[in-house]
């Protein structure tokens, strides 16, 4: 799956503090959202609703497989 994700956008919140390593493992740009502009998060909040009907809050992702994440995408 080489080069599927180009960018991601994120919140500013806490869970995102090690963003450097989801940078180095997706190959991707990252980038967050500005404070206050709701504009901004409008892709990001579908696209968490979307992804919490196969992984619910608290998942921890070290657990995930390969396969699953992938049929996921």
């Amino acid at each position: 799956m080489s080069g599927a994700i180009q960018t991601i956008t994120l919140d500013n919140d806490s869970e995102f503090a090690s963003h450097k390593v989801v940078v180095k493992a997706v190959r991707g740009g990252m980038y967050f959202c500005e404070f206050y502009c709701s504009g901004q998060r409008g892709t990001n909040e579908n696209t968490n609703g979307l992804m919490r009907q196969y992984f619910p809050k608290e998942t921890d992702f070290r657990q995930a497989t390969d396969a699953k994440l992938r049929k996921v995408v």
